[in-house]
């Protein structure tokens, strides 16, 4: 994997450099974010864990980059869902 400030390499979950992300995990600015607690299963924790250890970036990050992906996904579900409709 590339390091570096200008790294090529991406993130799977992303078009941002994965060292975007990694300076995700140093952002001084935090006064947006809100702290939370919700269940995992043990499954679920160890799998953010190993992603994070593998993107260098935190727990918390890989949940967000997670919950942003899945949006992204079912709103472009939604977008082919309603193009298909209007076709007919």
């Amino acid at each position: 994997m590339k390091t570096g400030k200008f790294s090529k390499t991406r993130c799977k979950f992303s078009t941002l450099p994965i060292d975007m992300y990694r300076a995700m995990r140093y952002n001084p600015c935090v006064a947006n974010k809100t702290a939370t607690s919700f269940r995992l299963t043990p499954e679920a924790i160890a799998l953010i864990k190993e992603l994070a250890e593998k993107l260098g970036v935190s727990q918390a990050d890989i949940v967000e980059m997670a919950v942003r992906k899945l949006a992204k996904v079912e709103q472009d579900e939604l977008i082919l869902t309603s193009k298909i409709r209007s076709a007919k």
